[in-house]
């Protein structure tokens, strides 16, 4: 009996590199860059005409890093229409724009820009071309910028916040772009933001240690002309 018992874990044991590994294992991560969009954001409160455009001369705009929120720094007065929900702090329409090279690296990979929150009916600009409109002040939003970059020359990321269809909530909501940007770099086939697949997702264990190291990784931020 017990030769038998080992004549057959010795069969066991050569059968095993003929069963294939698992699919997780054969398979390697598709590469993903996060870069911090944060800083060295041109903001000009108002709506001037063709704001959007590259060659728009913004210089004298005023510097500001992410979050921003453009409505908490004015002085709040009864006449502003966000009434006593919103502080009476005043609203309108504001711009943001950003220049940044676009490094040879990209090319080939989907290139797209997310915003943790923008107060609101954001209107997303890249080179003068309109990629988009979300309306909404408190969902994340990702739009392609691939596209439209230019790797010859400065790219130019525009934004206009209109905050002024008030009043629009019972609470204080502030007016901009007040919540981080981050530019997302990963391979084309790369399912975009709120999109969905069929196939079963398989991943392989990882530890709890290594999962809230990745969660809590900082990203590198974007220089202001430069990546």
């Amino acid at each position: 009996m017990k030769r038998m018992l080992r004549h057959i874990l010795s069969v066991v044991v050569a059968a095993l590199p003929l069963f294939p590994a698992p699919v997780w294992a054969a398979q390697s991560a598709p590469s993903r860059q996060q870069l911090n969009a944060d800083a060295h954001w041109k903001f000009l409160l108002g709506d001037p005409a063709e704001a959007q455009a590259p060659s728009f001369n913004d210089s004298a705009w005023r510097t500001v890093d992410l979050p921003h929120d453009w409505s908490i720094e004015g002085a709040p007065a009864e006449k502003n229409p966000t009434g006593s929900g919103g502080g009476f702090f005043p609203a309108g329409v504001g711009w943001y724009r950003r220049t940044f090279m676009a490094p040879p690296s990209w090319k080939g990979k989907r290139v797209s820009v997310e915003f943790d929150g923008v107060a609101s009916n954001a209107t997303v600009y890249l080179n003068g071309k309109k990629l988009g409109i979300h309306p909404y002040a408190y969902t994340t939003f990702r739009f392609d910028l691939t596209p439209a970059l230019d790797f010859a020359q400065s790219n130019v990321l525009a934004v206009r916040v209109d905050n002024s269809e008030l009043p629009s909530s019972r609470w204080f909501t502030g007016a901009g772009i007040y919540r981080h940007v981050r530019i997302v770099v990963t391979e084309p086939s790369t399912l975009p933001l709120g999109a969905s697949s069929s196939a079963p997702l398989k991943r392989p264990p990882t530890t709890k240690r290594s999962h809230y190291a990745h969660r809590c990784r900082m990203t590198p931020p974007i220089p202001p002309t430069s990546l």
